[in-house]
């Protein structure tokens, strides 16, 4: 029989992954593109938003821009932040352009975007000769700060009149809106806590204020002695002794034999210094007066039986040994800034005296070349009128002794300690200078054993500012680092050939004319994002008492006749000094940064898992922020824009050191928008973790979501990134002979 051949067929339906994109093809030049800029700026206050007046470029940034070929320009920042790059070499005018943070800028991190700030990886397109102006923000966590962040300082009590009260406040906090305000401070400490103290670190962290034991005439230690520090938790206003710093000293004091007299010749050379917190606070550092050394210590334990490690300040070529006084201590972009004054003791002359800062890099243990030298023998303000030799700082006496009194019962004799060191934004440094004499004398005292007379003593520190530039540190009024001095910003009563760059710092009143040109007591902070800066004066509302006054960070104006900028802490009633040094270092109690995380999905037309030039973002994509397990209700919801790009930050309520879920929703997306216009139900993700994180897709294709744990404060994460591929629909299998 003759066997019949049939045909029958059977048809299947296979789903199947297509690129929708052909390969590019090879790299033409592009003369149609527009032009590509990308500024990088250094954001201050984290909120995603670039603010010329406030944030600066940043120089050195390399910037990439990769075409849909795989060719690339390149390009680095210059001193402005910004640089234009050259893409008439590359093909497709559609770029990802990437910025890295080089290795000599290891505190720099990405900044939070999302606002005028775009990430550090991005995406634009030039072509038919658009034009592409891209501002990227890179920070440093620890410049964080609050809007009007909390102030503390310390209130030094004199022992002899009102008497020591150990009840009497020490460790006090006022608002950084205080100014012009009589509000009142809250202590959070005691004197019987602390005793006196100058060196003031706050380690935000776990909002635990550390303070350190001052040598000061007419006052008293604390339990821990002359090396005490102190560590006060802010919420419980519960304090006590951290540690002991050895070998600071033993002199006691003598209350009752000439008002303490014997105790001036030790003000500056006993005790501590200046001290501060490792931006990452980890690390406590303060300066021993006695040995002259740095001590650093576990700022994470609760307390510390001894130090980590010490090292000795180097002497920068004083003319004697003993003429070294180290005691200034700031700290600014992973650098501790240890600073010091040559006194002049040894040889009395003007000439001798210098202000000397170098770097210590506490990951080598080792100090670095000196930043800044600067004699101390320019002309400065009187801090008394017609005062005879207070235009000039004075070498430091090695015993106390009182020059003739002014009006009566007034002295002064300015000698330079340095207390405080603060970066500004663009990495100029402020100085903090503290009368010595302003610590030696005080209210109503003796100038000598068995004098009938007693002087108020009138303190005549200072404020300086040293720019930096690309050759290194220069003086205020030298270089091109401004001079404000005017009769406008001084009130008509400073020399005009005196340099200020804080002309702000002097007292007038309409009874008593202008009798101070030399108010500052060295102590400052610098808020980044606030237009002034705070810091400790003498009569800053009335004569006769103790301050804050916040200065202008531009002009360096402050004082006026409505006192709008200055706050009254003390006076010679309440601790007693008048005139005299009587407060401590000024710190503000600025949050931990916040974090982010985001960024940005797309869709995959070659479906290899990267995000590819000219691949482009998808809107609509609905992003929930859940807890670590997936469950429960989204803490936060975002849905991406035209960018593609969804953001969670702190107002989302993310958290430092947590994990979460990040739940990824593309029902909303209009498949109209995308190449090739699939269908919705043929959308699917695409291949996860396919290489470089900053490009890759994230997203489990089967659960649609990535799971993450945020970093430390500041942490930005911008790697959280989405793909989708759309699976083509096709019919067919095979055909046979069905002989059968």
């Amino acid at each position: 029989m003759k066997r019949l051949t049939a045909f029958g067929a059977v048809f299947l339906l296979a789903s199947t992954v297509f690129p929708l994109a052909a390969p590019a093809g090879p790299a033409v030049a592009d003369a149609s593109d527009g032009t590509l800029t990308v500024r990088v700026v250094r954001d201050i206050n984290g909120n995603g938003n670039y603010e010329p007046a406030l944030e600066g470029g940043v120089a050195g940034i390399p910037v990439k821009a990769t075409g849909p070929g795989g060719g690339t320009a390149t390009g680095t920042t210059g001193g402005d932040g910004t640089v234009k790059l050259a893409t008439a070499g590359l093909a497709g005018g559609k770029y990802r352009v990437e910025a890295s943070i080089p290795a000599s800028m290891p505190y720099l991190k990405p900044a939070p975007a999302g606002g005028g700030l775009s990430s550090l990886t991005s995406f634009v397109d030039v072509s038919g000769g658009k034009k592409a102006d891209l501002t990227m923000g890179v920070w440093n966590p620890a410049d964080y700060c609050q809007d009007n962040p909390a102030l503390v300082t310390a209130c030094q009590r004199n022992g002899i009149a009102p008497g020591i009260d150990t009840k009497a406040r020490s460790l006090i906090s006022f608002p950084f809106t205080a100014r012009g305000t009589t509000t009142a401070p809250t202590a959070l400490a005691t004197q019987g806590d602390t005793g006196t103290v100058y060196g003031i670190a706050y380690r935000k962290q776990d909002k635990r204020v550390f303070s350190s034991a001052f040598a000061k005439r007419a006052t008293a230690y604390g339990p821990g002695g002359t090396g005490g520090i102190y560590v006060t938790d802010t919420a419980a206003k519960s304090t006590k002794l951290f540690t002991k710093v050895p070998g600071a000293g033993n002199t006691a004091h003598a209350m009752q034999t000439n008002f303490d007299g014997a105790f001036a010749d030790v003000v500056g050379k006993e005790s501590l210094g200046a001290m501060r917190i490792s931006e990452d606070g980890t690390t406590l550092f303060v300066v021993n007066l006695v040995d002259r050394k740095l001590y650093l210590y576990d700022a994470t334990a609760a307390t510390a039986a001894a130090p980590k490690a010490s090292y000795a300040i180097p002497n920068p070529d004083c003319p004697a040994a003993g003429d070294w006084r180290p005691g200034g201590l700031g700290v600014h972009d992973g650098v501790v800034f240890v600073g010091g004054v040559c006194s002049g003791e040894s040889t009395q002359k003007t000439a001798d005296m210098r202000v000397v800062i170098r770097a210590f890099d506490a990951a080598a243990g080792a100090f670095g070349p000196v930043l800044v030298d600067r004699k101390l023998d320019f002309k400065r303000g009187d801090a008394l009128w017609n005062g005879s030799d207070t235009h000039i700082w004075n070498p430091w006496q090695a015993t106390y002794q009182a020059p003739a009194p002014q009006a009566g019962h007034l002295i002064t004799r300015p000698e330079p300690l340095l207390t405080d060191i603060r970066a500004e934004a663009g990495g100029d440094l402020v100085l903090g200078f503290r009368d010595r004499f302003g610590d030696q004398g005080g209210h109503d005292m003796p100038p000598f054993a068995g004098s009938p007379d007693k002087y108020d003593t009138v303190s005549g520190g200072d404020l300086n500012r040293v720019c930096k530039q690309a050759g290194g540190y220069v003086w205020e009024g030298t270089s091109g680092c401004p001079n404000n001095n005017n009769a406008t910003a001084n009130g008509g009563g400073e020399p005009t050939d005196v340099v200020e760059y804080y002309p702000g710092e002097y007292f007038s009143d309409t009874e008593h004319g202008k009798p101070h040109n030399e108010t500052a007591q060295g102590a400052l902070a610098v808020v980044l994002g606030a237009g002034r800066m705070p810091a400790t004066v003498m009569d800053p509302t009335a004569i006769n008492t103790g301050g804050v006054g916040w200065f202008d960070r531009a002009d360096g104006t402050m004082m006026n006749a409505g006192y709008s900028n200055s706050y009254l802490i003390n006076d010679s009633k309440t601790e007693g000094w008048a005139k005299a040094n009587g407060l401590a270092d000024l710190e503000a109690l600025c949050d931990s940064a916040p974090v982010q995380l985001g960024n940005r999905v797309w869709f995959d037309t070659d479906a290899n898992g990267i995000q590819d030039p000219a691949e482009p973002a998808v809107a609509g994509v609905k992003v929930l922020l859940l807890p670590c397990d997936g469950k429960g209700a989204a803490l936060a919801t975002k849905t991406t824009g035209a960018n593609g790009e969804y953001y969670f930050g702190a107002a989302d309520g993310l958290k430092a050191g947590t994990c979460y879920t990040v739940k990824f929703d593309y029902s909303g997306v209009d498949p109209a928008a995308l190449p090739g216009a699939p269908p919705l139900s043929s959308i699917k993700w695409t291949v996860p973790k396919a290489g470089d994180a900053t490009i890759d897709s994230d997203v489990d294709p089967a659960t649609g979501t990535a799971k993450v744990t945020m970093g430390p404060a500041g942490s930005v994460d911008h790697t959280v990134d989405g793909g989708l591929i759309a699976a083509a629909n096709r019919l067919g299998d095979f055909v046979w002979a069905d002989l059968n």
